[in-house]
């Protein structure tokens, strides 16, 4: 793919937790790849979606992480000195291995014990075909460690060679190489065809590091009979990439809860039909193994290997014609008495010459060949002895460029796949779908010495991402990733009072910024004005002068447009800012009532007198009067409606002894029971209120007077009282 097309941010929608992210990319004329970026580290590589634009029709999606920023015109990090030297190396390593490999098996060619009949007379000695075997030993012995000293020479200048090219590469390639900090992610697109002149799409994809909380402005008129709301908020992003004139919609969701959507079936009249089974499923192929059982003979099933060493390359050695002898002899019995050996002809293997330790191979050799696997569960294992022919054949088909189990053992992995035949099963009808799998770019066929070979698996996503830089970056660019997902979620503390954006009635909702804003990505909460509205207000006063003289002001505002969200609110009347109140979550069309503190310019005062007089026949009753009066001064420059609270006594239910009654109440009042917004504590009986509209500078007397009538006998506790 040629150079990322940069594209431009149009629009955010910020989420309670994450944001979505809609860019834009002008694409070239005629190309059929393209390259998407640079996009931020913390983007969620299953969120991307492309929106089509223009004709551009899209045919594949990958997100991979792209390294932007570096000079094209250097050479590639990997010259072809440092290639030749890593090459060199390795083939000294195999030249190596193999030398010694065949001084082995050449300590191996030893003479074997003499046999013979008890009763038999000795024969003759092949003294001559001993002495033959003996010195071609020795000659190729001698040989093989004079080119083993060469090839250990060799190896070590390779080393020299290679560990000069590695420190010339390292101080050359700071200018080549990206450090893992500064890598980016991109979106590869392969086009269903060439774009056209003035191609456009939209790219969308979702980030971690981003929040908001409401705020408010509540502004009233002097009246206090409108009010106009204004709903501003705190924003908060540390995407990686800055949102610049950017379209913002704060949402109240969560996108990324888990929710189960239900399952509705279908009712139907008729005959029984087979449930379908469900998309995306499709039951596992069987008998699998069989593939691998040529391979297991040879080189043992998974888990068999535990190191890995080189295998020595098989070297053509012209055999003499006294070594044909020996092997006659060895086959008749023949062979020289222990004391009639010659020092040079023992058993003992020839020493090895000893080498300082090297540095590992740069790439390693190919295994040696293991016992083979049962090909039969109940079969015994394969002699050693049968297991060498068979690993010589593989070892000289592999040499001929076939593959393992071309030719030998057909039988055998014919009877294999019979007995692992088995019919395929039928998908079943609720087998639970494994997300992952479905992840068809993040698949990968597991080794052939790993348990779960044959099979797809899913790579991790940092690991499917890391796999394509190839080496590339200096760092770990897995760790940068997960810091780089850690620090996008560490956001400054929010401001005082503020809460995060949260769902009303379980109910969430969008609000959509009015103008465009700018929202950098370092962590910092930044006001925004979303949108002002006109809202119809009540202003009214409350007092309650049994309790205090203090007179309150309230406001309940109506609301016609969105839902109100918990936060802080700013509070002025007309110019003059008031107070700082908390707004309370309010569904749409719902009232919200508004405490604004104390009324000043407005003062109460309660007396109340009291008398005990005589009633009934023979004086059998007494009678508490009560008269209350509350006097109101108002010295507002304007009307104003007030609520005076006032509570009568009431009997206790089952007392038939006392009687209140209500005589004189001027001007009248009505019963008033408190609702949730003033969080009554247990049962509440006798509640009454005045309700008036106080002129400016008026004054206002309410009277009231109730009378409680008990027996004789009984008395208040404590004594007469002013008060109930």
């Amino acid at each position: 793919m040629g150079a990322p097309v940069v594209g431009v941010v149009e629009a955010v929608t910020v989420f309670r937790r994450g944001a979505t992210v809609r860019r834009a990319f002008a694409l070239p004329a005629g190309v059929s790849t393209v390259a998407l970026g640079p996009l931020p580290r913390s983007l969620e590589d299953g969120s991307v979606r492309v929106h089509e634009a223009g004709g551009v029709e899209v045919r594949e999606l990958t997100v991979a992480l792209g390294v932007f920023g570096a000079d094209e015109r250097l050479a590639p990090a990997d010259s072809e000195a440092l290639e030749a030297a890593r090459l060199a190396l390795a083939q000294a390593e195999a030249r190596v291995a193999t030398l010694m490999g065949t001084l082995g098996e050449l300590a191996k060619v030893t003479m074997p014990a003499r046999r013979r009949a008890k009763d038999a007379a000795p024969g003759p000695i092949p003294a001559a075909a001993r002495l033959e075997l003996a010195s071609f030993r020795a000659e190729r012995t001698e040989a093989l460690r004079v080119a083993l000293l060469e090839a250990e020479t060799a190896r070590a200048q390779a080393y020299d060679r290679l560990a000069v090219e590695e420190v010339r590469e390292r101080r050359a390639s700071s200018a080549r190489q990206t450090r893992a900090d500064e890598l980016r992610k991109r979106v590869d697109l392969v086009l269903a065809a060439p774009a056209a002149e003035g191609a456009r799409l939209v790219l969308e994809y979702a980030v971690p590091g981003a929040s908001w909380a409401p705020s408010y402005a509540l502004r009233f008129d002097a009246g206090m009979t409108g009010a106009r709301l204004d709903r501003r908020a705190y924003v908060a992003q540390r995407s990686g990439e800055d949102w610049s004139g950017v379209r913002l919609v704060l949402s109240t969701a969560e996108p990324t809860r888990w929710c189960e959507l239900p399952e509705l079936p279908s009712l139907r009249i008729g005959r029984r039909q087979e449930v379908p089974a469900r998309r995306g499923w499709r039951a596992p192929p069987t008998g699998a193994d069989a593939l691998f059982a040529d391979h297991d003979a040879a080189f043992g099933g998974p888990g068999a290997r535990q190191g890995v060493r080189v295998a020595p390359e098989p070297l053509e050695v012209a055999v003499p014609r006294g070594v044909a002898l020996a092997e006659e002899l060895f086959e008749t019995g023949a062979s020289f008495d222990d004391d009639e050996a010659s020092p040079a002809l023992g058993g003992a293997a020839p020493p090895m010459p000893r080498s300082a330790p090297m540095p590992p191979v740069a790439s390693p050799m190919p295994p040696p060949p293991a016992a083979p696997a049962p090909m039969r569960s109940a079969g015994a294992p394969m002699p050693q002895a049968a297991a060498a022919p068979m690993r010589m054949e593989m070892a000289r088909k592999k040499s001929r460029g076939m593959p393992p189990g071309f030719g030998g053992g057909g039988e055998q992995a014919k009877e294999s796949l019979a007995l692992d035949a088995a019919p395929e099963p039928e998908a079943p009808s609720g087998v639970a779908i494994d997300v992952e799998l479905l992840a068809y770019m993040r698949l990968r066929l597991a080794a052939i010495d790993e348990p779960a070979r044959g099979k797809l698996a899913p790579m991790g996503r940092v690991d499917a991402l890391v796999e394509a830089l190839e080496g590339r970056v200096v760092g770990d660019p897995r760790a940068s990733l997960y810091e780089a997902e850690r620090v996008a979620t560490q956001l400054a503390p929010l401001p005082a009072g503020a809460t995060l954006a949260a769902a009303v009635d379980g109910f969430d909702h969008a609000f959509e910024v009015g103008a465009r804003a700018d929202v950098p990505s370092d962590g910092q909460w930044h006001g925004v004005r979303v949108v002002e509205e006109e809202l119809e207000a009540e202003a009214r006063l409350v007092v309650v002068p049994r309790e205090s003289d203090d007179v309150f002001r309230f406001a309940q505002l109506h609301l016609k447009g969105a839902p109100l969200l918990r936060g802080p609110a700013d509070v002025f009347v007309g110019d003059r800012y008031l107070l700082a109140r908390e707004l309370g979550p309010t569904p749409t069309g719902g009232a919200l009532r508004l405490g604004l503190g104390v009324e000043p310019a407005v003062r109460v005062a309660r007396n109340v007198r009291f008398e005990e007089r005589s009633a009934g026949l023979m004086g059998r009753s007494n009678e508490l009067v009560h008269d209350v009066e509350v006097e109101v001064r108002s010295s507002l420059p304007r009307a104003a409606a007030l609520e005076v609270r006032e509570r009568v006594p009431t009997p206790r239910e089952g007392d038939d002894d006392v009687e209140v009654r209500e005589e004189e109440v001027t001007p009248a009042w009505e019963a008033w029971e408190p609702d949730a917004s003033d969080a009554p504590q247990g049962r509440f009986d006798g509640g009454r209120r005045w309700r008036l509209r106080l002129e400016p500078s008026a004054t206002r007397t309410l009277r009231a007077r109730w009378v409680i009538r008990i027996a004789a006998k009984n008395e208040l506790v404590g004594g007469n009282r002013r008060e109930p």
